[in-house]
Parts: structure tokens; sequence; C-alpha cells
């Protein structure tokens, strides 16, 4: 009866798991074939996801140079059509007309992107595994249609033109880079001398600049600067897409004053200075300096709370930086001042009577940004060699419709535009070789992942039908015994025993 119950209970979480074996040690051959299995089943999943992003990949990029080559189709024979002895200037000047349609939309395509917003011709395509030790391209490089592969520097601008003047004092930062104006500078001499300062060779404070970062380089932005009407244009360092975001220039300006009406001490009393801030509005990033100590405001600050702020800091016992204002003086405030607010008046007295020192007055900058425009480097299109031979040709009808010069002869002509038109078919080819091989492999895995899965289940997974079969045979056998046991417990003779 015992065995009977055993055999039931283990049938029946066979049936309610869906598995053979509960632990490794009940067939230790078993769970670690059936283990490998399944993980070669997932790695064929995993071979899977990149034969389908390979083969979206290669049918939107043929799907595109299909396109292209139906253009260059047209373009081939408006060449021959041009060859004809009987047209006219303006037969020429429509072909033109329909070769730079063509030449346009084929410069658009050839840096189109898909969907995702991926480029459907990317500047560098990788090696993907589409079943064990076969690797394929990720899809058709920009190069294999363009015949060659140049990329621009990202450029960053700055539009000083409309700037304030900046004052003597005032400075302008950009990057690691800081400008400190010796002397009113406008806008267009600002961004020359900033542009001047950055192709110096040395590093460093030079003219009115000084320098708080690494020399006269901002990191990623070594490239040339230049300036023109007051716009500062920034170059990248290497060629291409650039990770590195200056973001905006900020400007700290000459702001204005604040009068300190100064009362000086006598033998018997104290030197006084007061300054009324109750008409004074600082903005995030202004700041207002009193002899050590400057304030810069993280939130519109003004009046009596500005004031109250001063107090409360020149009154602490702690120097250095507190919130934000800012004692470049080692010395505490409150070792040689005494302060107080009245209604946004700050008034600051000596500890010392007869003390004559004035802190003179206070000084108002105001913080400011500049945006920027970010250019982002990118492969030149009108550089490449498939635009260029279409680009000859139009030149060629433009000089054949206006009667100048032939730059490049009829027969140079048609020879470039059979390059390219045979380049992009041998990148199509090249494709469509891929897009087949995909296809193969994702036959030839879908079987194989087909028969690994059917394996890994008649190894680990229960057959519902023999465990059931099972249950059933050791559920009646345990019946049979228990009604056994029960029919021997009501007899004599097990009341005897």
């Amino acid at each position: 009866m015992d065995n009977s119950l055993a055999d039931a209970i283990a049938w029946q979480k066979k049936i309610s798991t869906g598995k053979n074996y509960s632990k490794a040690s009940d067939n230790p051959y078993a769970v670690s074939r059936g283990v490998r299995l399944d993980f070669d089943v997932a790695r064929l999943e995993m071979y899977k996801t990149n034969q389908n992003y390979v083969a979206s990949s290669h049918a939107i990029a043929q799907t595109q140079m299909g396109t292209i080559i139906d253009e260059l189709i047209v373009l081939k024979q408006a060449f021959v059509q041009s060859q004809d002895g009987a047209l006219n200037n303006n037969n020429f000047k429509a072909l033109k007309i329909q070769a730079e349609q063509i030449r346009d939309t084929i410069k658009s395509q050839m840096i189109a992107k898909d969907a995702t917003g991926n480029a459907i011709f990317p500047e560098t395509v990788n090696n993907v595994q589409i079943e064990p030790n076969v690797t394929v391209k990720s899809g058709v490089q920009y190069s294999d249609i363009s015949g060659n592969y140049l990329k621009t520097k990202a450029t960053i601008t700055y539009d000083l033109s409309n700037s304030p003047i900046l004052k003597s004092g005032g400075t302008l930062k950009i990057g690691t880079v800081t400008f400190t104006a010796a002397a009113d500078s406008s806008g267009n001499s600002l961004a020359e001398q900033f542009a001047n300062y950055l192709n110096n060779g040395t590093p460093g404070s030079s003219g009115s600049f000084a320098n708080t970062g690494l020399g006269n380089v901002i990191a990623g932005w070594a490239g040339p600067a230049s300036a023109s009407s007051g716009q500062l244009t920034l170059s990248a360092s290497i060629e291409g897409s650039v990770s590195t975001e200056l973001g905006k220039a900020t400007k700290l300006d000459a702001g204005g004053s604040i009068t300190n009406t100064f009362t000086q001490g006598t033998a018997s009393s104290s030197a006084v200075n007061q300054y009324n801030l109750s008409t004074l509005t600082l903005n995030p990033g202004d700041s207002i300096n009193i002899g050590t100590i400057t304030f810069t405001a993280v939130e519109t600050t003004s009046g009596s709370s500005l004031s109250q702020q001063l107090q409360n800091y020149v009154n602490s016992a702690t120097a250095g930086i507190t919130g934000s204002i800012t004692n470049t003086n080692s010395t505490p405030p409150s070792s040689f001042y005494n302060a107080s607010n009245n209604s946004g008046v700050l008034t600051l007295t000596r500890k010392i009577s007869g003390d004559l020192q004035s802190e003179g007055n206070a000084t108002i900058k105001r913080f400011s940004s500049i945006d920027s425009k970010l250019t982002d480097g990118g492969v030149d299109v009108t550089g490449s060699v498939l635009y260029k031979k279409i680009n000859d040709f139009v030149s060629y009808l433009d000089q054949r419709a206006t009667g100048a010069a032939l730059t490049n002869s009829a027969s140079t002509v048609e020879t470039g535009l059979n390059d390219i038109f045979d380049r992009i078919i041998t990148a199509q080819q090249r494709s469509g070789g891929i897009a087949a091989q995909v296809d193969v492999s994702k036959e030839a895995m879908s079987t194989i992942g087909t028969e690994m899965a059917a394996t890994a289940s008649a190894l680990l997974d229960t057959d519902l039908a023999a465990a059931t079969a099972a249950y059933t045979r050791s559920q009646t056998l345990l019946n049979a015994a228990q009604a056994m046991f029960a029919r021997l417990q009501q007899s004599s003779l097990f009341s005897k025993l």
C-alpha cells in the first residue's frame, strides 16, 4: 500500500508540473542533457533574432538600391538622348533639369533613414552571427554605394552679433575656456578674439583671455575656430558624429553697482558700510560683490530677502562657502563686522572703534546664456563618387545648353555613369546573396530548433497520456490495498493479532 501511494504521488507530481524530473538526482544524464538542449534552443532563438535583423536591414537596403538603379537607368537614357545631334539649347536645359532632380533625389536616398531612425546605408556595418560559425554583414555600408567614405566635422555656432557689449571685467565661458574682457568688447570683436585665441598654439592666458580650463583647447573641439559677423564657429577635433555637447555659452557681465553710504569711525564709534538693496533683484546666476563677499543667486532673490541672507552670512562664524554665498577671505566676516537688515537696507558695522575701512560700492554682475547651434558631423554626400559622377552629367548638360566649354567629354561622362551603375548593381547583388544565405539559415535553424525542442521535451517533459495511465494504475492498486486493509481491520483475526 505504501509503494502504491508513493507511485501515485510521484505520477501526480509529474502530471501537475509537466516535468519528468523534479531534481537532477532523479536522472542526472537526462536532466543534464535536457538542460543542454534547452540552452541550444535558446541560442537558436538568438540566431533567429539576428537573422530577422539582417534580413530586414538588407531588404530595406535592396528596395532603396532598386529605386536608385531605376533612377540611374533614366539618367543613362537621358545621356543617350543628349547625344542626338538634333537637340537644341532648350532640349539640353530640359535634360539638365531632369538630371538635377534625379541627382538630388539620389542624394537624399543615400542618407535616408528607416522607420526606426537608423541609416539605411550606415557609415559602418557589423558582422552578425546567423548560425554557428557563420557571420554576415549586418547591412549595406554607405561606402558600398557612394564609392568612397567621406565624413564631415561637426560644428557648433554661437551668435554673438546681437549680444550686449561685454563690459570690462565681464566673462564669457564656452566649454573650458573663459574670456575675461580687459576692455568693453562688442559681439563681432568678441567672436574674433575668441576664435584667434582658440587657434593660438600657446595655451594659457593671452591678451584679454583668462582660461580656467586646460589651455586654449576645448576637449573634443580642437578643430579650427572661425568668426564672421559675430558668428563664432567651433569645429570638432575629428570627423563624423560628436558626442561632446558644449551647450550654451555662459556670460557674466557688469550690471551696475550699489552705492556704499559710508560713515567713517571715530575714537568712540565704528565705521559703517550701508547698502540699499531694497530695489535690487538678482536672477539665477546673477551675483553681487561686497568687499570679500560674493553672493550668487540660485533662484530669483530680491530686496529684503537678499539683504537678510547676506546679514545671516556675515554674522555667522563660518568662512568659505555657505549656500549661494562665497567668501574669498579665509576669516569669517563675523570677526570684523556686525550685520543688520532693515527693509532691504544692509548695514555692516565694524567691530573696532575708529576704524576707517570702507568696503566700497557693491558691484553687480548679470548672468545670461547664449544658445548654441550644433551641426552634427556625418557623411559628405556631395563629395562622394556617386554624387560627383551624376553632377558631372548635370554640368555636361548645362554646358551643352549654354554653349560653354566642356569640362568632361561625353565618353568620360558616360563612363562615370556606367561605373556608378555597376557599383550599385554589385552592392545589390552582394546584399541579395546575403539575404538568400539568411533565408537558408532560417530554414535550417528552424528545422534544427524543432528537433532539439522535441528531443528536450522527450527527455524532460511528462508524457501526459503515459503518466495518466500510470497514475490511474497506481491509484487503482492503492484503492484495492486500502479496501483490503479495511476488511482486515474488521475481522476477528486482526483484533486478536
